[in-house]
């Protein structure tokens, strides 16, 4: 886990830099997968920006389709406190979906991380960011 504004810029295009981020790299692949494979990775990020920065983030993320489907996490025990509770379990399964408006992540997408998403979380200038390898 990492709060580094500077190194997460090194992953992800980041055209306005939040106040603050909380994000980690996770293998998705085993050894002996092939989709995703034993090398796909998933970048998983809270992003808070200022009110303005925040509603020209979603306007961005709108010029682009949203995806009609998210992933979900295994723990949400590395999130900081008060963006957990945007967090919610599947019905009959452990793991955790967040809760708010989807947005594409095409502002954020970095080669070789060229998938996934962008949540805003609730109606605070928070976004949760999931982009991965493919």
């Amino acid at each position: 886990m990492s709060t580094s504004v500077e190194e997460l810029g090194k992953l992800v295009n980041l055209t306005e830099h939040p106040s603050s981020v909380v994000w980690r790299k996770r293998t998705l692949g085993a050894a002996n997968s092939s989709v995703p494979g034993p090398t796909d990775w998933q970048l998983e990020a809270v992003l808070t920006f200022d009110q303005a920065h925040a509603q020209q983030l979603i306007e961005q993320a709108k010029k682009s389709e949203s995806p009609r489907d998210i992933g979900s996490l295994e723990t949400v025990d590395w999130l900081p406190t008060e963006t957990q509770q945007y967090f919610h379990q599947d019905v009959g399964s452990s793991k955790y979906k967040p809760a708010g408006e989807i947005y594409s992540a095409s502002p954020f997408v970095k080669s070789p991380l060229t998938q996934g998403y962008l949540v805003r979380l609730g109606d605070t200038p928070n976004f949760f960011l999931v982009l991965r390898t493919q």
